[in-house]
């Protein structure tokens, strides 16, 4: 009856209250605790117990015959699902005998009545499949093996049951599949497979197997089991006649022809007592090795090569070629000189007329050896020769090239690794493998594709050998070159050194330091033998000969500074560092006067910030900087002496003296310049440089005294306003008589 009917009923006798007033009364002591009931789903409004919901729940798995869904318990007992699959739980941890498996739930009855069922078919068949027992009873089959299998296990039968993966029977089952297994292997006259024998029989194919393996082992049954196959031993006997059979008419036996007699070629070998040699996929015999020998030898003897594997049986494989010419090395029947490659036998004289053919190729990559950074560059003689295939493109050869480029070689993983070996060969001496391709194409087309790029391997440390006495023969020549290189440059070094010094000593004299004359010696005396020393310097140091100029002569420095380091061109830059000062105007109108010394200075001149070689102490000396550099370029330059000052002033005065006799009134700018030289030179003032330009021709007239100044100054003025022809040549010859005629 209903709880909430009996509890109402109760309460309206004594208070008379209302059903509906009752049931919320009811649902109000439920959800505060003090009340357990669980609301029924059916259309009267009613309420169970928890022990009466447990009561109705077991009834109705016992009623079910043991095996009941959890799905259809709220259909049965008219509450919720959630509260049955609730009670259920409760339910299993209070009873072991109860078991849950997925959405299900099973008592020990409904196992023991399965399990009775499965052992009395198995007493009627002798073998049950597990897929069918899990197909019938609707159960996984790990749960069969596990908890229904395992209770005929413990018993205590007679005959013992056996389960396995897929199916479980009896031992007196396994005995009679044993027989029927032995019985038919008996009867058989060739190799049968075991699956086959199973379903024909309608047997286990594992049981049948286990038997087979059984019988052979104990030798109950005469024969050989590989994998699901059984051969009788009538029929290998029989197929070991035909193999022997097949050698004796051939000369060779292969492992495919051993292994349709039933035997192995290693087994056979071993068991015969013929005599040849066992290669990777073959035995052969001598008669046939010898023949192919002598062939071998003849074209050794010639100086060519030979293909090995035509010359064997052409059942062969290349394989077996590459391994019978080694068998043949190792037992000292081939020539000491013989060079082996894969499946090739080539002559020694043969690999040889190849590096002599590529006689170009091996200079220029002694060339390009040679031109790579002399302290080590980032490229090595491999990248050179790289670039250098790169750039010459393909060849109408190529694709040989490449088809024999790829392919892979035995021990390597990969098309990659084959790869790998070739550019490694070509590093090796410079030349690449396409270049030795590309010759043997034309030359020995027939040359087997396979074989090409282990040939380039045997051939590449000759052509490194070749290279480097190429290399070793125009590094001599270089070297040659580079001596009369050096001395060109230190013979204009010492050369200018000598003028820069005089020059400076006559600026100093006439205190035109600070005038454009000084930028004009630099000019003048110091840039070539400055960039002479930039290009020797750097090819020392890169191994390239660069030409050296204005616009690029920072860049040398620093590309010099990267190399050799930066202490090592201290020198050169603090002397192109002089360089760096302001050019002055050339008109001499505006050249500024001397400031105010800021510093003392040897020569007078202002301490110009110019560059890192200026310091507080004044100008940076021109000719000491001159002398440092020449001399880190392993260059000297002697200091000139006063009586060294005495003899080029004779020596000057004569020639300035002769060269003024031999020009014309008409060339008054020449005469003019020519005159100021001679007269500077009659005041001590030798090796000022300044150009034939008016502007400096009036700095230079500013040093002597004023008579010739004057007259110098006035000469200036007719060749500046090129007005008067006949006033400017008169001039000039006045100008040049003066000296002419002076002692």
């Amino acid at each position: 009856s209903s709880v909430a009917s009996a509890f109402g009923s109760c309460i309206m006798e004594e208070c008379t209250i209302s059903e509906r007033s009752c049931v919320a009364l009811v649902e109000k002591l439920i959800s505060t605790g003090q009340l357990k009931l669980f609301s029924t789903t059916s259309g009267s409004r009613g309420y169970l117990t928890p022990e009466q919901l447990d009561t109705e729940l077991l009834q109705l798995l016992q009623a079910s015959g043991g095996r009941l869904s959890v799905t259809e318990l709220p259909g049965e007992l008219g509450v919720a699902l959630e509260t049955c699959e609730s009670r259920v739980e409760q339910l299993l941890q209070a009873d072991n005998s109860l078991h849950r498996l997925q959405t299900e739930i099973l008592s020990d009855r409904y196992l023991r009545s399965v399990a009775q069922e499965i052992e009395e078919r198995l007493e009627e068949e002798g073998s049950v499949s597990v897929a069918d027992l899990a197909s019938r009873y609707n159960l996984p089959a790990d749960h069969i093996r596990n908890s229904i299998l395992s209770l005929l296990s413990s018993s205590g039968r007679s005959s013992p049951i056996v389960v396995r993966q897929s199916h479980v029977h009896t031992r007196s089952h396994e005995v009679r599949v044993e027989r029927c297994v032995l019985g038919a292997l008996r009867a058989c006259t060739q190799p049968v497979l075991l699956t086959q024998l199973a379903s024909r029989h309608g047997l286990d194919t594992d049981l049948v197997a286990a038997s087979a393996q059984k019988l052979v082992r104990d030798k109950v049954l005469l024969g050989k089991l590989e994998a699901a196959t059984f051969t009788p031993q009538a029929y290998t006997q029989a197929q070991s006649s035909k193999v022997d059979s097949f050698f004796q008419s051939n000369g060779y036996l292969t492992v495919d022809a051993a292994k349709s007699g039933n035997t192995t070629l290693k087994d056979w070998v071993k068991a015969s007592s013929s005599d040849g040699y066992t290669l990777k996929t073959a035995f052969v015999a001598t008669h046939i090795v010898d023949t192919a020998l002598a062939s071998i030898s003849e074209a050794l003897g010639s100086g060519s090569w030979v293909d090995v594997q035509p010359l064997l049986p052409p059942a062969l494989t290349a394989a077996d070629s590459s391994e019978l010419l080694l068998q043949l090395s190792r037992a000292s029947k081939l020539p000491a000189s013989a060079v082996l490659v894969d499946r090739v036998a080539l002559s020694s004289s043969f690999v040889q007329s190849i590096v002599k053919a590529l006689d170009a190729d091996v200079a220029a990559a002694a060339e390009r050896a040679l031109a790579q950074p002399a302290r080590g560059g980032k490229k090595n003689a491999a990248s050179a020769a790289a670039d250098a295939d790169d750039d010459a493109g393909t060849s109408k050869k190529g694709k040989r090239a490449a088809k024999g480029g790829k392919k892979k070689r035995a021990g390597d993983d990969d098309d990659d690794a084959a790869d790998d070996t070739a550019a490694g060969g070509a590093a090796e001496s410079g030349v690449s493998n396409e270049s030795i391709i590309n010759y043997l194409a034309d030359q020995d087309p027939d040359l087997p594709l396979e074989v090409l790029d282990e040939l380039c391997g045997q051939v590449q440390p000759l052509l490194a050998s070749a290279v480097t006495e190429a290399a070793d023969k125009v590094r001599a020549s270089l070297q040659n070159k580079q001596q009369e290189r050096f001395d060109r440059t230190k013979k204009v070094v010492e050369e200018r050194f000598e003028s820069l010094a005089l020059g400076l000593r006559a600026l100093e004299a006439g205190k035109l330091q600070e005038t454009p004359l000084y930028q004009h010696l630099l000019r003048e005396m110091v840039s070539e033998p400055l960039h002479a020393l930039i290009a020797l310097r750097l090819e020392e140091a890169t191994g390239t000969a660069t030409e050296v100029t204005a616009a690029n002569r920072k860049q040398c420095l620093d590309k010099l500074a990267m190399t050799q380091g930066a202490s090592k061109a201290e020198s050169l830059m603090k002397l192109a560092a002089v360089f760096a000062k302001p050019k002055d105007n050339k008109d001499v109108k505006d050249v500024k006067e001397p400031k105010e010394k800021t510093t003392k200075s040897k020569k007078g001149r202002k301490g110009d910030d110019v560059d890192d070689v200026n310091d507080e102490a004044g100008p940076p000396d021109a000719a000491e900087l001159y002398r440092a550099a020449a001399d880190d370029s392993h260059i000297f330059c002697r200091k000139i002496d006063k009586k060294k000052d005495k003899t080029v002033l004779q020596e000057q005065r004569t020639a300035i003296k002769a060269k003024l006799g031999e020009l014309a009134p008409t060339d008054a700018l020449m005469v003019c310049h020519t005159g100021l030289q001679m007269a500077l030179n009659m005041e001590g003032i030798t090796g000022l440089v300044f150009p034939a330009e008016p502007w400096a021709l009036r700095l230079a007239a500013g040093c002597l005294p004023d008579e010739h100044r004057e007259q110098a100054c006035s000469l200036c003025d007719h060749i500046e306003k090129g007005e008067d022809a006949a006033a400017c040549e008169a001039a000039a010859e006045s100008w040049r008589q003066r000296f002419l005629d002076s002692s």
